[in-house]
């Protein structure tokens, strides 16, 4: 993936679905360093960065929490 801001074509192999944070985070980084920093935030990195983890990480603590109270709802365990 090529950001348009570095040259990079608005093509369907050339893009992305993202979140409007993520894609506005994201700028014109190069994908592989903006997966990394949003997969492994490390200390002194932008915070926005760190933020988009949390949220990922909440997001599949309550899918989590959702699967395992929609089992005791059903019966099982």
């Amino acid at each position: 993936m090529i950001p348009r801001a570095k040259g990079g074509s608005n093509q369907k192999e050339n893009t992305v679905a993202a979140c409007a944070e993520c894609n506005e985070t994201k700028g014109d980084m190069d994908v592989k360093r903006f997966v990394r920093m949003i997969h492994a935030p490390r200390p002194g990195e932008p915070i926005k960065f760190r933020l988009i983890w949390v949220k990922w990480k909440l997001n599949l603590a309550l899918i989590e929490l959702e699967r395992r109270i929609m089992m005791r709802v059903r019966g099982k365990k």
